[in-house]
């Protein structure tokens, strides 16, 4: 009769870590799950089945057998007998598995397949929900977490081993404390990549402050220069107020952007402010960019969006029930060039669809 380990917690708590070798302490197999999401995108996409149409993805899954095995030490992912090693870490692979995964047949067909394995053999599996959808009845069951500050130190330093430019931390703020320890802990093991602080600038300045010298690029919005726009879309009359302060803050810590090699490479150090434009409100767009360029000139990146893109609760707004046109967005985009902007970045062509809404499926939590 098979033994079965499950170890959960939240990422970055060094479930993988502590698996594997207490795998190979006993002798176990470990299973690495996300090896086998890996070989089942690798499926889809050697089938020519599209990312997006689930009915395809599902309808596949009866068809696909992934199952782990060792040899000589080394871990053997099987896609329907076949070891499929060489082909899991690519980018397209990763796509496909960050898409397909959220299908439920794939989760279903997975943990089928992952019972199976511990049906059979001694293994021991880490993720999340392991230890309560995928073996819940296992023999022994370990919950593993971490302080917030390890954990993202951890995930930082994964982050950089795998090839990424920055550590882009989106919406952050309340857990600025915690991020300024797990950078300080990171770059003493070596973490070289700059951080990115991804705002709406809706912020207090001391937090802003107390992040000189740990964030290296800030990306901040400029949403609104109009207090009353501000008021009836976001229900924050100070939005402009808060978000001058902050930016400023920003600016005052980075100064002029310094790049790789040059304005075409990876930007290192600065700050890159946001404005995208909302239907009907090319004037606000225009009182946004002259304050920008009048306030920083060019100290400043101005990038300029075109990517509105309405949903079900805008509804109650019908004037911003609808796509910018491409004369709004060529409008806004010859002021700044009479005006004098030089640093800054565009948009061309269809942007305003719903990829670039983000997945907000826990990854990295």
């Amino acid at each position: 009769m098979s033994m079965n380990i499950a170890i959960d917690g939240p990422a970055g708590a060094g479930k993988s870590t502590i698996a594997k070798r207490l795998a190979k302490k006993l002798g176990f197999i470990y299973v690495d799950t996300g090896a086998m999401y890996r070989a089942m995108a690798y499926y889809f996409l050697q089938h020519n089945i599209d990312a997006k149409d689930e009915n395809a993805i599902a309808a596949a899954c009866p068809d696909v057998d992934v199952t782990i095995t060792y040899e000589n030490g080394e871990q053997q992912v099987l896609l329907n007998g076949e070891n499929v090693n060489a082909y899991l870490r690519t980018e397209e692979v990763g796509n496909m598995a960050s898409v397909s995964s959220a299908v439920p047949e794939v989760r279903k067909k997975l943990v089928e397949l992952q019972q199976e394995l511990a049906a059979k053999e001694d293994v021991v599996m880490d993720g999340r929900d392991i230890g309560t959808v995928v073996l819940p009845n296992a023999d022994v069951k370990v919950y593993l977490t971490a302080s917030t500050h390890t954990r993202a130190m951890r995930r930082f330093l994964e982050l950089q081993e795998k090839g990424a430019n920055n550590i882009n931390l989106v919406t952050p703020g309340q857990f600025v404390p915690q991020i300024i320890k797990a950078v300080e802990l990171a770059r003493n093991q070596n973490l070289k990549i700059p951080i990115v602080y991804n705002t709406s600038s809706y912020e207090n300045v001391d937090t802003i402050r107390s992040l000189e010298g740990i964030v290296d690029i800030y990306l901040p919005d400029f949403k609104y220069f109009d207090t009353a726009l501000s008021a009836k879309y976001s229900h924050a009359p100070d939005y402009p107020a808060v978000a001058k302060a902050v930016i400023a803050e920003m600016v005052r810590q980075t100064g002029a952007a310094v790049f790789e090699n040059g304005e075409d490479s990876l930007m290192k150090r600065g700050t890159i402010v946001r404005h995208l434009i909302l239907p009907g409100c090319t004037k606000d767009s225009k009182a946004v960019l002259k304050y920008l360029h009048e306030t920083y000139e060019n100290q400043i990146y101005i990038s300029i969006m075109h990517q509105f893109t309405p949903l079900s609760n805008v509804k109650k707004y019908p004037e911003l029930n609808r796509k910018i046109t491409d004369r709004e967005y060529d409008e806004v985009v010859d002021f700044a060039i009479d005006i004098g902007i030089e640093n800054g970045f565009i948009q061309e062509g269809e942007t305003a669809e719903e990829s670039f809404i983000p997945e907000f499926d826990n990854e990295g939590v």
